[in-house]
């Protein structure tokens, strides 16, 4: 199984609050002077017009609480790496690649859509993947190129969740524990 799409995988109330989440994460920050509007539009490294959060507490504890469900789908015991969330903006695109070996299994769920429900697909080895609110695709993110196109809507919000093959010493990312911060990120 390179990949696989599971329906309202979580609620709509869970969405709702790990969304929030990132915009208060995004609100923090720019109040903070930890970023700006500028940055925003350079992006993250990997997609311009974005914000990204690395490892927040409830992305975190979803990793955590996905576990056993990712053990099920991909059929093999794993160890959970990190989270990494991204609320993307008019015109970001993220380049076609596949994914360091801390997301050797990964699973992305979209955690909101804008007010006209604009789609903003997944696209995975050219086949476009359409995630509504809840909906995740389980995948492989060393062997599946994975891409998405000019994003057209107002803002669309997804996380991503990773994990390795168990014992395979990248647990937690090279961290002690979860929500923990990593110096240097390569999502």
């Amino acid at each position: 199984m390179k990949y696989n799409v599971v329906k309202n995988l979580i609620s709509d109330e869970l969405c709702m609050l790990l969304a929030t989440e990132m915009k208060v994460l995004r609100s923090r920050s720019l109040i903070s002077g930890d970023t700006s509007e500028e940055k925003i539009t350079e992006g993250d490294g990997q997609v311009k017009n974005s914000f990204g959060c690395y490892g927040s507490l409830g992305n975190e504890s979803l990793m955590l609480l996905l576990n056993q469900k990712a053990n099920q789908i991909f059929d093999e015991p794993l160890d959970p790496t990190y989270t990494y969330a991204r609320i993307y903006k008019t015109g970001a695109v993220m380049d076609n690649h596949i994914d360091r070996p801390e997301c050797s299994h990964s699973v992305s769920i979209c955690l909101e859509k804008d007010k006209y429900n604009t789609p903003y697909p997944l696209y995975m080895e050219d086949e476009p993947i359409e995630l509504e609110v809840g909906d995740a695709i389980f995948y492989k993110g060393e062997e599946v190129y994975h891409r998405r196109d000019a994003y057209k809507g107002d803002e669309h919000i997804q996380v991503f969740v990773h994990y390795t093959p168990k014992d395979s010493g990248l647990i937690y990312d090279g961290r002690p524990f979860v929500n923990l911060p990593k110096n240097k990120i390569n999502e």
